[in-house]
């Protein structure tokens, strides 16, 4: 979920991690095309952040082989290419993976790893509050398999329940619903609100993105 302590100031989504990942090595097989070749800037248990060479259709499942010769490892994982930016002639792609990794891989990091990554996304949305039956303009910063984080144009308390919507098809229902774990004020009476997602709702909130192709 996202980190409760406080809230990013940054939105780099290539920053490359402060683990030493330049040992493993990244093959990406997706379905009718040729294997594309990466490496691993971000990574925890069951979700990765690659740069790839070559193109990676969104949505697609793709199985995944990481191999490393530094820690003595091969290894296949299967995924979802559920988020896409460019960078330069290249692609950053956020892949949920199906299982965990194995500890032979993660075990060289485990210490330093987020429990979840964090994926960039600017999207305006709108928050119902259930408790008075108020609604609330909102910006979703970025998301992960059980959290989010908003730019809201109000201030929400700890543990109040939020039900994230599509202000231009509310006819879509609920996309995914939770509860404020912190919030700041910023500038001009907004407030960013780092929420929590049950059931990892994450990744049905990316697959609504993905087909009413917010997520490009």
């Amino acid at each position: 979920m996202i980190e409760v302590s406080g809230p990013t100031t940054t939105n780099a989504p290539c920053a490359l991690s402060a683990m030493p990942l330049d040992g493993i090595d990244a093959t990406v097989w997706a379905p009718s095309s040729s294997p594309v070749g990466g490496r691993i800037i971000e990574m925890s248990p069951r979700d990765l952040k690659l740069v790839v060479s070559g193109y990676v259709k969104l949505g697609s499942i793709v199985e995944l082989e990481l191999t490393s010769e530094l820690f003595r490892f091969a290894t296949s994982v299967r995924g979802q290419v559920h988020w896409r930016e460019p960078s330069g002639e290249a692609s950053v792609i956020g892949l949920f993976l199906y299982r965990a990794l194995p500890h032979e891989v993660v075990g060289h990091f485990f210490s330093d790893l987020r429990k979840e990554l964090r994926y960039d996304c600017r999207w305006s949305c709108g928050l119902y509050l259930p408790r008075n039956k108020q609604t609330a303009d909102a910006v979703l910063i970025n998301y992960s398999r059980s959290g989010f984080l908003v730019e809201a144009s109000r201030s929400l308390p700890e543990s109040e329940e939020v039900r994230l919507f599509d202000v231009n098809r509310p006819d879509a229902g609920t996309i995914a619903n939770g509860h404020v774990c912190w919030h700041t004020r910023q500038g001009g009476g907004h407030s960013l609100l780092g929420c929590a997602l049950p059931d990892e709702q994450g990744v049905r909130l990316s697959e609504y993105l993905r087909s009413a192709r917010i997520m490009a």
